[in-house]
């Protein structure tokens, strides 16, 4: 079938079922297209590239971020401080927005959070901490915690964790951070020192 009309070539397919029985099936502008029973809505789309867009959740499929930070974000003191600014060199499913740093939940689940980051200058303060902190909806549910105990040492500010967080659909995962050295610190801008990773357990 050929058709080089806007919209393209539309296919209606009946089905059965009570409600909402028909999807339609088009080729637009060289992209392939199912949209649903009244098809107003587009729910999939799919290019050459192999390029796929869905409307709604994709099941059997677990969403996974791998992403790093390369920039200088400051870090006050005494201050729980959102990282931000990241590059996802993985967002399967699109749940991540690396410019904010927040993670959207896709379905109700356990997720597997992995970070590490690194800050700059090094501190010699007694007694001072940073403190890596997993966020849902903003609320701290798991930390780790780094500590400068000994005098005349400096303190090396690098900090990872692993954490396991139990969140609803549309729940909000961040990562923060917490350090008390009595002065404004910032990321060291090593992309291989300062990385997250997120996954959707299955």
């Amino acid at each position: 079938m050929t058709n080089t009309s806007t919209p393209g070539q539309i296919i209606e397919m009946t089905g059965n079922g009570a409600t909402t029985p028909n999807k339609f099936l088009g080729v637009v502008n060289g992209v392939l297209n199912i949209y649903s029973s009244s098809g107003a809505t587009q729910l999939l789309s799919l290019d050459d590239s192999g390029n796929m867009t869905v409307t709604g959740a994709v099941h059997g499929v677990n969403s996974k971020v791998i992403a790093s930070n390369s920039t200088s974000q400051s870090i006050a003191t005494s201050t729980q401080t959102t990282i931000t600014g990241w590059t996802a060199t993985m967002n399967q499913g699109s749940n991540f927005v690396a410019s904010t740093g927040v993670y959207t939940a896709p379905a109700a689940g356990t997720y597997d959070i992995r970070a590490a980051i690194a800050l700059t200058p090094a501190s010699s303060v007694i007694g001072a901490q940073i403190i890596l902190e997993a966020t849902v909806n903003g609320v701290v549910v798991q930390s780790t915690t780094l500590s400068q105990q000994l005098t005349g040492n400096t303190f090396q500010n690098a900090v990872s964790g692993a954490f396991r967080v139990i969140c609803n659909s549309g729940d909000l995962i961040t990562l923060r951070v917490f350090q008390t050295t009595g002065a404004s610190m910032t990321l060291n801008g090593v992309s291989t020192a300062n990385w997250l990773s997120i996954e959707q357990e299955p």
